[in-house]
């Protein structure tokens, strides 16, 4: 079977399996699937795959219009409901693949991996639920940007913790214990590996008003040291707060989070801390010193006729060393994007897209990503997060002369590596369950 015969496979059991999500009722036994897909097509107007416009340093970018990838998950869960009592029990098993447009490495690519194993007993006291094993956890995010800023535990082999322990109606508190190991990349140790820990504590649903609420995450990290290597001991610690806002049509959350040494993280998709040295055997960072501040802010608001999603976001990051010009190497980041839909019809919706991004690499690189996307949407229903939706859609980008070779490279898809702007257009699907 080649690899075109297993993609469509997937994706076919996907779409069939959204339509419900209820597998299985029998007595106390349910099992239901949830799952997400994102798939469709792209070019890029002066030749080639679809490539993605991000400025060079930036975890993340302005993603409507601009991923150029096939992503897929499919979870079953399965509950357990014993007769005439408030807890149950839960088995959990999800998978996950990815595909860049135009792979060559289509058997890694497709081949499914297990994303999340947990058990989880609910109520076992009052409100409070036990879990144990491989999960996502308590996620945070800015979908527009898909920016997971909390996202503590995805890729650890294994977690365990207590959620929703509530005290008084007032607030609740959630602790969760997580273990990472991974090969270090550095080749002066190929085959060596080293192991992260992290205390994960959370305190959320602090009332400050009617509609106002106040949560607070802290953590403690732990790496254990390879011997004889460079990679000896470290820490680091987490300390963050948001506020969440809901009235009406209206919510905002605004969010302030410090980290430091191996608490600082290197994508909004894993829990797992940074390493000093990369893959090609330079030092990027000292642990001892770096450290990352963020400030964020997003936004909804909706209506019977519009929908506007916003972002304002500003990163921070000390990377501990000094540049070859004798500063310290730092990377300021600042995002604006911002959504509106117009709907014509409760199927159909006009909507723009455009976000800027600024970065500024002490004694390198100064300058900023400006993309903008319209697409006519057929959507389930109205919304912002109304899923199924299919958009047809048409991309452009400019950049500053800085970057120049450094966005819209992708996937061995170079041509734009001598431009300042480009376009790109496709066809992108998008349906959860």
């Amino acid at each position: 079977m080649n690899w075109k015969i297993k993609l469509s496979a997937v994706l076919l059991v996907t779409m069939f399996l959204s339509f419900g999500q209820e597998l299985l009722q029998h007595g106390p036994h349910t099992l239901e699937s949830h799952g997400y897909l994102r798939t469709g097509l792209g070019r890029s107007l002066s030749g080639g795959e679809m490539v993605e416009f991000q400025a060079s340093g930036a975890m993340i970018k302005p993603r409507f219009g601009n991923e150029a990838n096939h992503y897929s998950e499919l979870q079953f869960d399965y509950k357990y409901q014993p007769m005439n009592r408030r807890d149950s029990y839960e088995l959990v098993y999800m998978m996950a693949t990815y595909l860049p447009y135009g792979s060559t490495d289509l058997t890694k690519s497709i081949k499914p991996e297990t994303s999340q194993l947990y058990f989880k007993w609910n109520k076992f006291y009052k409100d409070a639920d036990i879990w144990i094993g491989r999960r996502y956890y308590q996620r945070e995010n800015i979908d527009i940007l898909d920016w997971f800023w909390i996202n503590a535990a995805q890729g650890a082999d294994v977690g365990v913790g207590v959620e929703n322990l509530t005290f008084n109606s007032l607030m609740n508190l959630n602790v969760a214990f997580l273990r990472f190991s991974d090969e270090l990349e550095d080749p002066a140790y190929k085959g060596e590996f080293f192991e992260d820990y992290k205390l994960d504590a959370r305190l959320k649903d602090i009332a400050l008003s009617t509609n106002l609420n106040l949560n607070l995450v802290g953590q403690f990290g732990i790496r254990n040291g390879v011997e004889n290597s460079i990679y000896d001991d470290k820490t680091g610690y987490t300390l963050g707060a948001w506020t969440s806002y809901a009235k009406d049509n209206f919510s905002n959350r605004t969010t302030i989070i410090y980290r430091d040494g191996v608490n600082m993280i290197e994508s909004p998709y894993t829990g797992k801390g940074l390493l000093e040295i990369s893959a090609a055997g330079s030092q990027e960072y000292d642990l001892d010193k770096a450290s990352d501040l963020q400030i964020l802010t997003d936004i909804q608001y909706e209506d019977d006729s519009n929908g506007f999603l916003g972002a304002v976001t500003y990163e921070h990051k000390d990377y501990g060393i000094e540049t070859t010009e004798g500063n310290d190497k730092t990377l300021e980041h600042m995002n604006v994007t911002g959504r509106y839909s117009r709907y014509l019809s409760d199927r159909f919706a006009l909507t723009f897209d455009v976000g800027y991004d600024y970065v500024n690499h002490k004694d390198d690189i100064d300058g900023g990503v400006f993309k903008a996307t319209f697409s006519p949407e057929i959507k389930w229903k109205k919304g912002m997060f109304s899923r199924p939706s299919i958009r047809p859609f048409i991309t452009y980008a400019t950049w500053s002369e800085d970057l120049k070779g450094q966005v819209g490279i992708f996937n061995d898809n170079d041509v734009y590596a001598d431009k300042t702007n480009g376009f790109t257009a496709g066809l992108q699907l998008e349906i959860w369950w």
